[in-house]
């Protein structure tokens, strides 16, 4: 999963949005956010998606697997 995220360059967003880069604006941070989640989704079974689904970040939902 991890491999996939890097692939698509969203990594960072696993450490939360606080860490992520100054440089970046507000938008692109959410984008960022937004796109590991919805990599991560996917690749879930039901029963853990149930899970982890309502998490509001990609961080805290990382955190939970």
């Amino acid at each position: 999963m991890e491999a996939v995220l890097i692939q698509q360059k969203c990594e960072k967003a696993l450490k939360g949005e606080g860490v992520l880069p100054v440089t970046m604006s507000q938008a692109e941070k959410t984008e960022m956010v937004d796109k590991a989640k919805s990599a991560i989704v996917p690749c879930l079974g039901d029963k853990v998606l149930r899970d982890v689904v309502k998490e509001p970040n990609a961080a805290s939902m990382w955190s939970k697997l």
